[in-house]
């Protein structure tokens, strides 16, 4: 029994480390490389900028803040608006997000780039944050040492199956104590 829970809960663990680390290798790396490279068809346009705030960023809870910005544009005489401002939309790097406040504040008129699939589609910036996508790395480390813990279970149980099939069978006995 007690060796039972010790499995659970190994397996438990490295569910937990696949999940997490999975996540955040998503959040953090994988889907603003995606959007990055699904955005290199989009084609510019001028938007004109309606509002800019800083507001609380969903990855970095209270003590982060996240560029929130409105803007329009117009594509073939139909009218658009959009929120987004990057490929980084759970956690961004602070200096970039700064920079980008000040410069907005102040500019009225922006490139946009807009999706000519879906025209609503649109960000203005497509510039990938390298220091925000290598945090994904030790993210996916723990994927890998989630994925190495389950390997671990699953032969440890595999073998005591074994073994307690091999029992049954009288082909092996059990060990004196």
């Amino acid at each position: 029994m007690r060796i039972a829970v010790q499995r659970t809960g190994l397996v438990l663990v490295a569910l937990l480390f696949v999940a997490g680390g999975g996540l955040s290798t998503w959040f953090l790396a994988l889907q603003p490389l995606a959007d990055a490279w699904r955005s290199r068809n989009w084609q510019p346009v001028t938007a004109r900028v309606e509002a800019v705030d800083r507001g609380p960023s969903p990855g970095a809870g209270l003590r982060g803040w996240q560029l929130q910005v409105i803007y329009r544009y117009q594509v073939q005489g139909r009218r658009y608006e959009s929120r987004r401002y990057g490929l980084h939309t759970w956690v961004d790097d602070h200096d970039a997000q700064q920079a980008a406040y000040v410069d907005l504040i102040y500019r009225r008129r922006v490139q946009a780039w807009y999706n000519p699939a879906a025209p609503g589609e649109s960000l203005l910036n497509r510039d990938i944050h390298w220091n925000i996508v290598a945090l994904g790395l030790p993210a996916l480390g723990a994927v890998l040492l989630g994925a190495l813990l389950l390997w671990a279970a699953a032969v440890a149980g595999w073998s005591a199956w074994q073994t307690a099939s091999l029992r049954k069978a009288g082909r092996v006995k059990k060990p004196d104590v």
